[in-house]
């Protein structure tokens, strides 16, 4: 399957579809055991010290592991995303565009959804068969979710790692797949973390994930990761896409509260 780059979450289901490997650059980026390597590549290109560490990351990430293909999200990412996205175009590298629409109307994330499978060449019918398989690797991270703010056996930092990994499944949906189910099996049978004080990161994820770690020097653990959580759909409960009599491609979601 050919790689192509993500510089943030988008429906993978749609490029797995279309006989593609999504590759989270923003993961490729923090994960390496040399990232600041990347931020170099970037500088060494032109970059200015003084700019997002995290958009140097991602260039560096897409150069240096020779990713030829990305999408670049135009609308609901960060500013300079489309500056990344005009630097990368200059290098000789395939974009294609994707839009999380401001008005957050259901009708324009439609419309959205619509031109992004036409781009690749797709129906709603393939699509949904990757999302039910998709689902069910899901369903694995929410139940680490839960083993770490309820049951407080799985710590901060693999709730991080294991739910912020859902935007591109490491590259091989089976293999994660067995990867979330062994990590289960381990974390159930561990006695619970008892630290006194419960955290919440919230924002960005963390570039450097040794601050999970750290806070338990101090009696304290995580326990809740704001946009990590958001990768597994925790309030999503049914999205059904379906194709009505005119053929005209419908979403529907029904959401319910949850932690």
């Amino acid at each position: 399957m050919k790689k192509i780059g993500l510089t943030t979450t988008v429906p993978v289901e749609v490029l797995i579809a279309a006989g593609y490997t999504p590759i989270d650059l923003n993961n490729l980026f923090i994960t390496s055991k040399d990232y600041s390597n990347y931020i170099d590549i970037a500088e060494r290109d032109g970059f200015p010290k003084s700019m997002c560490a995290w958009i140097k990351g991602i260039y560096g990430a897409c150069i240096e592991n020779d990713i030829k293909e990305i999408i670049g999200v135009m609308e609901g990412d960060c500013s300079n995303t489309k500056a990344l996205i005009e630097v990368l175009e200059l290098k000789g590298i395939k974009v294609y565009p994707f839009s999380f629409p401001h008005s957050h109307k259901k009708e324009d994330v439609k419309k959205e959804l619509n031109k992004f499978m036409d781009i690749f060449n797709v129906n709603a019918q393939e699509v949904e068969k990757i999302r039910i398989r998709l689902n069910k690797v899901r369903n694995l991270a929410k139940e680490i979710d839960k083993l770490t703010y309820v049951n407080n056996k799985a710590n901060g930092f693999e709730n991080h790692l294991y739910q912020v990994s859902l935007s591109d499944l490491n590259g091989n949906v089976d293999n994660f797949e067995s990867e979330l189910k062994n990590a289960i099996l381990n974390i159930e049978k561990r006695k619970p973390i008892n630290k006194k004080l419960r955290l919440g990161y919230l924002g960005v994820p963390p570039m450097t994930g040794d601050i999970y770690e750290f806070v338990e020097n101090f009696n304290a653990s995580f326990v809740y990761n704001e946009v990590q959580r958001e990768f597994a759909f925790p309030r999503a409960i049914k999205l059904q896409i379906y194709m009505n009599s005119t053929m005209t491609t419908h979403i529907h979601m029904i959401l319910s509260l949850e932690l």
